[in-house]
C-alpha cells in the first residue's frame, strides 16, 4: 500500500504543490547538521557554519543554523553542552 504521506518521493505532486512544501534541502542541510555531531561531539554555531561548507560544500547561514538549533532544542534532539559555553551537543535520549 502506497504511503499518501511519504516525504521522501514527490515526483508525482504538481509544481504548486511542492512548492508549498518545505523544501528538502532544508530538511536534508537539518539532517546533515546533526551528522556533523557524530564528528564532533561538542559544536558552536561558527563551527557549524564551516563544518557544512567543509563536509557538504553547503553555504549556510548564522541565522539558519541559530533558528535550525533552535527548533532541534525544542523538539529534545540537542541541548547546550554543559560547562562549554556557545556550544551544543546531542541530547540523550
Amino acid at each position: 500500500m502506497m504511503n499518501i504521506f511519504d516525504l521522501e518521493n514527490l515526483n508525482d505532486l504538481s509544481k504548486t504543490t511542492k512548492e508549498q512544501i518545505m523544501p528538502s534541502r532544508l530538511r536534508q542541510n537539518t539532517i546533515k547538521l546533526l551528522a556533523l555531531f557524530e564528528i564532533k561531539a561538542h559544536l558552536s554555531i561558527d563551527e557549524i557554519v564551516v563544518g557544512m561548507y567543509r563536509k557538504y560544500k553547503e553555504n549556510v547561514k548564522r541565522t539558519w543554523v541559530s533558528s535550525t538549533i533552535f527548533n532541534l532544542k525544542k523538539m529534545g534532539k540537542i541541548k547546550r553542552a554543559e560547562g562549554k559555553d556557545g556550544y551544543f551537543e546531542i541530547k540523550d535520549m
